[in-house]
């Protein structure tokens, strides 16, 4: 099986770039993935009310997303239907 995937539009999708999600607490976060998981800290910006940083662990990365008035999702038991709100913000494909 080929670990690239033809787009059809003479692109190969090559892997996943990351993955971003939203925090309510930055500090909190990077403890997790950076002192707690080893992640490497690889990038971050930001100014007053919104931050956005990455974690490398190996040849991919997850972000993480930090503004005002964030709040966590209701947590729910994984694969159980809701309809509410859900905190995934985005996919990128590396190309």
């Amino acid at each position: 099986m080929s670990n690239t995937a033809d787009t059809g539009q003479g692109h190969r999708l090559t892997g996943v770039n990351h993955l971003a999600f939203i925090t309510e607490d930055m500090e909190r976060t990077i403890r997790f993935y950076r002192d707690l998981l080893g992640m490497e800290l690889t990038a971050g910006i930001g100014h007053d009310g919104y931050r956005h940083y990455f974690f490398r662990f190996g040849d991919n990365h997850i972000a993480f997303f930090e503004y005002d008035g964030a709040r966590p999702m209701e947590y729910k038991f994984h694969g159980v239907m809701t309809n509410k709100p859900l905190g995934f913000d985005h996919l990128s494909l590396t190309v």
